[in-house]
């Protein structure tokens, strides 16, 4: 599910929550820590369980500076609730990158 026969490790699976260390995901820096290493991947899935806040500048990090500089990545985020979806569609000012696949409210079982 995370490699290709001929490329190795593809994709990876990032769990928002945990990896905001039991805070809810409102930082700049904590998405500069998530993102740290990402360019490693040709797909991205940010997993949302459980966050119920975002920050703008966290948003603002993954979803158009991080997905600026790396174009041919692909940023699939999942199990949002309303609210993360909302806040991500209002920091794109409804410019959704072309890399970004925001298909609602994916139930995501690996």
């Amino acid at each position: 599910m995370y490699t290709d026969i001929d490329e190795g490790f593809i994709r990876t699976r990032i769990l928002v929550k945990e990896a905001c260390l039991s805070e809810e995901p409102v930082a700049r820096s904590q998405a500069q820590r998530i993102c740290n290493r990402l360019d490693e991947f040709k797909e991205v899935i940010l997993d949302f369980n459980r966050v119920e806040v975002m920050g703008q500048g966290f948003v603002d990090e993954i979803f158009r500076v991080f997905t600026r500089e790396h174009p041919e990545i692909i940023v699939r985020p999942i199990n949002m609730i309303p609210e993360v979806e909302r806040m991500i569609r209002h920091v794109s000012r409804g410019h959704i990158p072309e890399n970004v696949c925001l298909s609602g409210n994916i139930l995501y079982k690996a």
